[in-house]
């Protein structure tokens, strides 16, 4: 049986950022799917940020994480939720 080649989810657009969560899942189903999941941290960091485009470098870059932290996977995921997913203030 031939081997079922898993395409990538579209690059995220950054001028829209509330798509985040969205095109986040379709990431995980894919890095799932592909077997990405069984790879390296290293290797999957690289390829969110190779699959999200050039942007997604300096929005990493700014993160200032640890060489320990630049290798896991999902601290580098929670701080792009942190940085794309807006927090609402609670009105008492």
């Amino acid at each position: 049986m031939a081997a079922l080649y898993k395409n990538p989810p579209e690059n995220l657009t950054f001028s829209t950022p509330c798509n985040w969560l969205k095109w986040k899942m379709r990431f995980e189903r894919y890095r799932i799917a592909s077997g990405l999941s069984t790879k390296t941290g290293n290797e999957q960091i690289n390829s969110l940020l190779y699959i999200m485009e050039e942007q997604a470098e300096d929005i990493f870059s700014s993160f200032g994480l640890s060489d320990t932290g630049q290798d896991d996977f999902d601290i580098v995921l929670k701080k792009f939720n942190d940085h794309f997913v807006v927090k609402k203030n609670a009105i008492f």
